[in-house]
C-alpha cells in the first residue's frame, strides 16, 4: 500500500496535478485496505470474530429475506397478475428502487427484476451476500439449509453477472477441495468463459406476456463500458508509465471534481459516468490514472495479500481462524472477477472483507502470543 501511495504521488507530481486531488485520488484506492490494520489492532480475540460475523450474517440474512420477497412480488406482479413494470406498487421494501421511465430497463435485466433489497444497487446486495456465504461455508462445520437458501437467494435475485460468476467460482473451489479432481475446475472454466462470452454480446428478449411488450436489453444499451475502455486505452497510450494521475479519470474523485481529462479526450457520455461515479472498470481506470507502474503495484498488493493469508492459514492453531483465512483466500478470486466489471472499492464488500482480514490477523497474533507464553 505504501508503494501504491508513493507511485500515486509521483504520478500526480509528474502531471503537475493538484496535491489535494492527487492525495484524495490515491487515498480512494487504498482506503478500504487500511481497515485491515485498524481491525487487527482492536479486535484480537476469536470471540470478536464470532460476534461480528453473527451480526453480519444477520444483516445478510435480512438482505436475503427482503430480496426474496421483492423478487417474488415484482415477478409475480408482472408475469402472473399482468401489472405494468412502471407501476410503483410492484417495488416494495426498497427506498432505492428507481421508478423513472428511463431506468426501468436497467432494473429489469433480460426480463428479470434485479432486486436491490436494502442496498443501493442489486449487485451490491449480491456481492455482499456472496462474501458472507463464502465465509459461512468455510467456517461453519454444520451448514443450515435455511441460511444457505436465503444467502443464495440474494445472490440470484441480484441478476448480477459478477455475483453469479463469483458463486460459480466458490462452489467450484468447494468441489475441487472435496473431490480433488480436475473435472470441476474444467467445468468452472467452461461455464465462466461461456457466461462472459454470452453476456458480452448484445442481448435482448421480447417478453410477450409483459403488458407493455417491453423489449428488455442489457442494462448498458449504449455500451458505455466498451466505450470507456477505449478511452482508457487512449489515455494510457499517451501516458503509459505513470498515467494522468490519481483522481483524473474513471473514479469518483474525477467525477466529483470534474477532471479536465474528460474534455481533453472528448469523452462523450460524461453524464452517465458522473451519475454512476466512474467508468466501473478498475483495471482500465488504474492504467489511465497510474499507468503500467500503478497496475503492477496493485498486482503486487494482491499477490502479497494471497501469500500472507496462505501463511497465516498454514500457521493458525484454531480451525475456525484457519477456515476464515481459507474463505478470504478464495474470495480474492471473486474480487479479481468483479474488478473487471466495477470499481474495486465497493465499500460494503471490500470494507467487510478487509475487516475480516484484520480480525483474523489480530486473533492469530493473540493465539500465537498465548501459545508462546504457555496460556491455554
Amino acid at each position: 500500500m505504501v508503494l501504491i501511495c508513493v507511485v500515486g504521488l509521483i504520478s500526480g507530481r509528474l502531471n503537475e496535478n493538484s496535491i489535494f486531488l492527487t492525495t484524495l485520488g490515491t487515498f480512494d484506492y487504498v482506503k478500504n485496505f487500511l481497515v485491515i490494520f485498524i481491525y487487527a489492532a482492536f479486535f484480537n480475540d476469536p470471540d470478536h470474530l464470532r460476534q461480528i460475523f453473527r451480526a453480519l450474517l444477520f444483516i445478510a440474512l435480512l438482505i436475503g429475506t427482503i430480496a426474496l420477497i421483492q423478487f417474488i412480488w415484482a415477478m409475480g406482479s408482472v408475469y402472473i397478475f399482468g401489472k405494468d413494470i412502471s407501476d410503483p406498487g410492484i417495488y416494495i421494501l426498497s427506498a432505492g428502487s428507481p421508478l423513472h421511465t428511463e431506468s426501468l430497463e436497467t432494473i429489469w435485466r433480460y426480463g428479470i427484476f434485479r432486486t436491490p433489497s436494502l442496498t443501493y444497487h442489486a449487485f451490491i446486495s449480491g456481492l455482499f451476500n456472496l462474501l458472507i456465504l463464502t465465509v459461512y461455508i468455510h467456517t461453519e462445520k454444520r451448514k443450515n439449509i435455511t441460511i444457505l437458501i436465503l444467502l443464495i437467494s440474494a445472490i440470484i435475485a441480484s441478476v448480477s453477472r459478477m455475483a453469479y460468476t463469483g458463486l460459480i467460482f466458490i462452489f467450484s473451489i468447494a468441489l475441487i477441495k472435496k473431490y480433488k479432481r480436475i473435472v470441476p475446475m474444467l467445468v468452472m472454466i467452461t461455464i465462466i468463459t461461456a457466461f462472459f462470452a454470452y453476456s458480452n454480446d448484445y442481448m435482448s428478449a421480447n417478453i410477450n406476456n409483459s403488458p407493455r411488450q417491453i423489449k428488455f436489453v442489457d442494462d448498458n444499451p449504449e455500451k458505455t463500458r466498451p466505450y470507456t475502455r477505449g478511452k482508457s486505452h487512449e489515455i494510457w497510450k499517451d501516458h503509459p508509465l505513470w498515467g494522468v494521475g490519481p483522481g483524473k479519470f474513471g473514479g469518483v474523485v474525477a467525477s466529483k471534481f470534474r477532471s479536465y481529462i474528460y474534455e481533453k479526450y472528448n469523452v462523450s457520455n460524461q453524464a452517465y459516468i458522473h451519475s454512476v461515479g466512474g467508468i466501473e472498470q478498475f483495471w482500465f481506470q488504474i492504467l489511465a490514472e497510474m499507468g503500467i507502474i500503478g497496475a503492477l503495484c496493485f498486482i503486487n498488493l494482491i499477490a502479497i495479500l494471497f501469500m500472507t493469508l496462505s501463511q497465516l492459514r498454514s500457521r493458525s492453531i484454531s480451525q475456525e481462524i484457519k477456515g476464515l483465512f481459507s474463505a478470504l483466500i478464495v474470495f480474492i478470486g471473486c474480487i479479481l472477477l468483479y474488478s473487471f466489471g466495477s470499481g474495486i472499492n465497493i465499500a460494503p464488500v471490500l470494507f467487510t472483507y478487509c475487516a475480516f482480514i484484520g480480525i483474523g490477523w489480530g486473533s492469530f497474533n493473540d493465539q500465537l502470543t498465548n501459545k508462546k507464553s504457555g496460556v491455554q
